[in-house]
């Protein structure tokens, strides 16, 4: 058998993702590809661990991202599983309302923050939604599948000027 050359495990200069990085296997895969030169980000269920793996700040909203992608791919596939059967499928992804998710409605400062990262300069109204809703939900919108709508005031476009780090403050 031919030894393999070095070069083709060199990862310096590349990212990987490895879930689980608290401990176990996971955790053996991201201080193995660390200690080679890639960079880590790191995702487990145990905050605690996590910090004890990276020694760095570990608040990036990844779960939430992951998430919200998989509803992306749900609605896009249900769209196309569904269509020959004329079921349209569509969702709303909306961004920062004032609701009482969470511990309940959102604080002042809170909804001072995200007047600052939305481009509209403030949370969203729930009323707001309506509108979208009956059209989505309507005959108005009979020729339209697999669609999302981010209703968000511009969050989205904003989102790339964000520090991360900033969030918890």
């Amino acid at each position: 058998m031919t030894a393999l050359p070095a070069e083709i495990f060199d990862v310096s200069g590349t990212v990987a993702l490895v879930t689980g990085a608290g401990s176990g296997l996971g955790r053996a895969i991201a201080e193995t590809v660390a200690g080679c030169g890639a960079m880590v980000v790191a995702a487990d269920l145990d905050q605690t661990r996590l910090e004890e793996l990276a020694g760095v700040d570990p608040f990036v909203p990844y779960s939430y991202a992951v998430a919200k992608a998989g509803v992306l791919n749900l609605v896009r596939q249900a769209a196309l599983d569904l269509a020959r059967r004329q079921v349209r499928v569509n969702a709303i992804a909306p961004g920062p309302f004032r609701t009482n998710i969470g511990d309940g409605p959102p604080s002042p400062e809170a909804e001072a923050r995200w007047g600052t990262s939305v481009a509209l300069g403030r949370m969203g109204d729930p009323r707001e939604l309506r509108g979208l809703a009956l059209f989505v939900a309507s005959r108005a919108s009979s020729f339209v599948t697999g669609s999302v709508y981010a209703v968000d005031g511009g969050a989205l476009l904003q989102s790339m000027a964000l520090d991360p780090a900033s969030e918890g403050t």
